[in-house]
């Protein structure tokens, strides 16, 4: 339990420093023409993992409990979307919102937008690199809360349109090469979707897989020892476990 609240801290620290870029009001911004009502990155909502409503009941009847947890690592690995103000410039910016690329766009396409916001300025620049491909990098220039940024790239990542697979990787001023948070996600041949969230510098990994037909699990590791899983049916009934780091069960339960 203390360690799923330490994963839990670092991810609202993160979000902490990337609400900044849609809380003032004196944000400007520039870029080539475009289509003002679309936005560049990842289409989040096709790879959003819904809470079965029973899942959901159970914890909100225990908060405490191990249905709670499973609800709480999946809301962990729904934050990526928190990400997406920096994908979608301030409305009163001039020019245009980055472009959602389509599949249909040739290799080597690419777009890049600035704006600024305080003493900030916040770059996007996308990519298509092979096919549909299509790589991503915010980058930042100004100050902070005291931190300054010189072309700091603050996330990175790429995706397939169809939500089929990409990466987002978020980096720190004191870890600018290293990511120190990363989501991933892929389809398998069944068409399950497979989410992976990594904090490497707590060591901790949360992976969640989704059928087709709503059945899912979530499995979540602290120094490559499994700590938790969850299972659910089809009905979103399901089962959840504790275990050591000899791999023995030290609490388990089911929720209907």
């Amino acid at each position: 339990m203390v360690k799923s609240t330490r994963a839990f801290s670092m991810l609202v620290a993160l979000l902490a420093v990337g609400f900044w870029g849609c809380s003032s009001d004196d944000k400007t911004g520039t870029g080539p023409g475009g289509n003002n009502n679309t936005t560049l990155g990842p289409d989040f909502s096709k790879v959003a993992i819904s809470i079965p409503a029973p899942l959901q009941a159970a914890a909100n009847a225990n908060p405490g409990g191990g249905a709670a947890i499973a609800v709480s690592y999946i809301t962990q690995v729904n934050a990526m979307a928190a990400f997406a103000t920096y994908f979608t410039p301030p409305s009163v910016a001039p020019g245009p919102r980055p472009v959602r690329r389509p599949e249909s766009f040739a290799a080597g396409a690419n777009d890049s937008v600035t704006w600024t916001d305080g003493q900030v300025t916040v770059t996007v620049v996308t990519q298509i690199i092979e096919g549909s491909v299509t790589t991503f990098s915010v980058r930042l220039d100004g100050s902070e809360g005291g931190t300054t940024y010189s072309n700091f790239e603050y996330i990175s990542g790429y995706f397939f349109p169809d939500g089929s697979e990409g990466d987002f990787n978020i980096y720190h001023p004191s870890s600018p090469t290293v990511p120190i948070t990363r989501w991933a996600w892929s389809r398998d041949p069944s068409n399950a979707l497979i989410m992976t969230y990594m904090e490497f510098t707590a060591n901790t990994l949360i992976t969640i897989g989704v059928n087709t037909d709503g059945s899912g699990s979530i499995g979540y590791s602290y120094s490559n020892h499994v700590q938790y899983a969850a299972v659910w049916a089809s009905d979103g009934s399901g089962s959840w476990s504790f275990y050591d780091n000899q791999g023995n069960v030290t609490d388990s339960g089911t929720w209907q």
